[in-house]
């Protein structure tokens, strides 16, 4: 249990809603547990599950804290682990996104992927989601959590946010989690504390403009913005807010939700726009904000096309790889160095105008082939929409465990490649040879302790 220093309540004593005693009574108390389930992986959990988050369909609290690396639900993707607070941004999209239509979503700062996965269950299979994550090192837990995801409507990024100015007019929603202060996870994360000071805050503020600067011309006329952060501090979210407004043709949305969430409407002082906090004493979660903006018009012109360097499979290797696939007339099958990617025709779209985009991670990574063999990449494992052709084992939880530790072990099953299963659920590849079995699972899938 924290307590927070004198200094840091001075900082934020003036902010819509900050109760100084009620926020030292909520840090004397352990932080809530929640998950969001996966709708496209259902199945029966090894726990129970609490009440549900009031202002998600997938969200649930949970009353005891497994060992999440040992559950293999978990590595299979059937659920992720998110705070409760920020699974707002569900209900806002869901007030203010059409998502029956065919959409393009950007994701900003995407990692470690719990937003991102949060609006792969939203958005339909037609639309496609742009996740990008700036830091070199977090973008592989974000591509990590996506395949667990298993599905097949993204592009995993890594870049500057200032790409997405050579993308104008794109996205008709663009999520920007900003990065920020972090006073918000104090509960959950009270070594944040020791390390934590205004200049912090300052620093977070001119990085916020500098992102929302790089993203907003990015969205289409009439597209939405929502704007997110986990700190307290009315620099970064109410002043940000106003910041907006005052210097981009962007329209500041109200939501309307019930009191029964215990998230409060916060106004700026200097305007009417509105924005959303959170309290861990009104609600059962952490320190966040939320506002949401509409683009009024766009000035600028559409991007121009790059020479396409990915290709369509032929009607040959469709053929081949038909087989593995579940609904596969659904789908586009993109070719890239004789690896082919499961993807729609969005994506394809979209991809044609990303020239400066490092991209990381399209779609669901089917495999090779190799002589009308193939050689199956990690996603398709993962991926729900790999078909009950492939030869399947399933496992109990300490074959999972094994393979999932990467330990010697044999299966007894027929020779080749086997999809092993968990729950009817693939976790990965083991190909069986007459005197062993080898274990295909990428290092970073492995549980290292």
């Amino acid at each position: 249990m924290s307590v927070l220093p004198k200094f840091f309540h001075e900082s934020i004593c003036h902010c819509n809603g900050y109760d100084e005693t009620l926020i030292e009574q909520a840090h004397q108390q352990a932080a809530p547990i929640s998950i969001r389930l996966n709708p496209y992986k259902p199945t029966k959990l090894n726990f129970e599950l609490d009440c549900a988050v009031a202002h998600s369909n997938f969200g649930f609290y949970i009353n005891h804290k497994p060992e999440f690396t040992y559950d293999i639900n978990f590595q299979a993707g059937a659920y992720y682990v998110q705070e409760a607070s920020s699974m707002f941004i569900e209900y806002v999209i869901r007030q203010t996104i059409d998502l029956q239509k065919q959409l393009t979503v950007l994701d900003a700062c995407a990692a470690p992927g719990g937003k991102t996965t949060l609006i792969n269950s939203l958005i339909n299979s037609e639309s496609v989601l742009v996740c990008n994550e700036i830091e070199k090192s977090r973008v592989g837990a974000l591509m990590q959590n996506i395949t667990k995801w298993g599905t097949h409507n993204s592009i995993v990024t890594n870049n500057d946010t200032n790409v997405f100015q050579t993308l104008p007019n794109m996205f008709d929603l663009a999520l920007i989690d900003a990065p920020c202060s972090g006073s918000g996870l104090f509960r959950k994360m009270p070594n944040y504390i020791n390390d934590w000071n205004m200049n912090f805050v300052n620093q977070s503020f001119i990085r916020q403009k500098n992102i929302l600067t790089n993203i907003i011309p990015s969205i289409k006329e009439g597209g939405i913005l929502i704007y997110s952060t986990c700190s307290y501090h009315i620099e970064e979210n109410e002043n940000i807010m106003d910041w907006i407004c005052d210097n981009f043709n962007l329209q500041n949305i109200a939501i309307e939700m019930p009191n029964s969430f215990g998230i409060l409407e916060s106004k700026s002082k200097h305007s009417q726009n509105i924005g959303y906090r959170c309290y861990p004493y009104n609600m059962k979660g952490e320190g966040f904000f939320c506002a949401v903006f509409k683009k009024q018009s766009n000035e600028n012109s559409m991007p121009k096309k790059k020479n396409n360097i990915f290709q369509l499979a032929t009607s040959f290797e469709k053929n081949e790889l038909e087989k593995y696939i579940v609904n596969f007339n659904s789908f586009e099958i993109l070719k890239y160095n004789n690896a082919f990617f499961l993807t729609n025709r969005l994506t394809i779209y979209l991809l044609s105008f990303m020239k400066h985009c490092y991209i990381k991670k399209i779609g669901t990574e089917v495999g090779s082939l190799i002589k009308s063999t193939l050689i199956p990449h990690h996603n398709l494992a993962l991926s729900i929409y790999a078909s009950q052709n492939i030869m399947p084992y399933d496992c109990d939880k300490e074959a999972a465990i094994c393979f999932l530790k990467k330990q010697p072990q044999k299966i007894e099953a027929l020779l080749g490649w086997i999809l092993m299963r968990y729950n009817n659920f693939g976790i990965g590849w083991v190909k069986n040879l007459e005197n062993r079995t080898n274990n295909y699972l990428p290092n970073e899938f492995k549980i290292r302790h």
